[in-house]
């Protein structure tokens, strides 16, 4: 495994840009962005991407950038979820994201060495960071949301030799809807009838 510690000591010897300008950004996004999850489709994945806008410097690809991933409306006692980096970056990587009970990963540390030191260097655009797939056995109509949020570092090659170019992180998020089992929607309808019925 290579040692993050020793890329950002290749990037600041080798220099860096300041603080992003406007209009460099890096933007994760989900694919899809919107999961349905049912009894017949207990589980969804979505794939987490990164674009990146320098609005003008050249860009050699992603370089790094640590995030965490939390969740709103998770049930501990019948959702999971499963964080997967994307091997050609996380084999760089000091952790690859630590799953909480409450449904957040924590602590996704992306980074790649740059490619005059990284023969595997991925310079794929748009990257795949990582994959999220999210498995419940509650089917209470939800929606259960994973957002990437806290970034720090996030930032880009702006050569081949570790000069790094700060970009301003944009993340939309990803939703997991969890619709009622058939038999919940038939209590529900029944329920309606009956009050239906004492108002008349």
């Amino acid at each position: 495994m290579q040692s993050k510690t020793f890329g950002i000591a290749v990037a600041s010897a080798l220099g860096a840009f300041g603080a992003a300008a406007v209009g460099q950004t890096m933007t994760f996004y989900w694919d899809p962005g919107i999961i349905t999850i049912s009894p017949a489709n207990p589980s969804g994945t979505s794939w987490l991407r990164a674009t990146w806008n320098t609005n003008g410097p050249p860009a050699t690809g992603f370089a790094q950038d640590l995030l965490d991933v939390l969740a709103t409306n998770f049930d501990g006692t019948t959702d999971s979820v499963v964080w997967t980096p994307n091997p050609s970056i996380g084999a760089y990587t000091n952790g690859f994201g630590n799953p909480q009970p409450n449904g957040d990963v924590i602590d996704i540390d992306l980074f790649q060495l740059p490619p005059f030191y990284n023969p595997f260097f991925d310079a794929t655009h748009p990257l795949v960071l990582g994959v999220l797939t999210f498995s419940t056995v509650g089917f209470t109509p939800r929606t259960i949301r994973f957002k990437d949020q806290n970034h720090r570092d996030t930032a880009v090659y702006a050569d081949a030799f570790g000069t790094l170019l700060y970009l301003v992180p944009i993340d939309p998020g990803v939703d997991f809807v969890v619709v009622p089992t058939p038999s919940t929607l038939a209590t529900l309808a029944l329920a309606l009838g009956v009050i239906a019925r004492r108002r008349r």
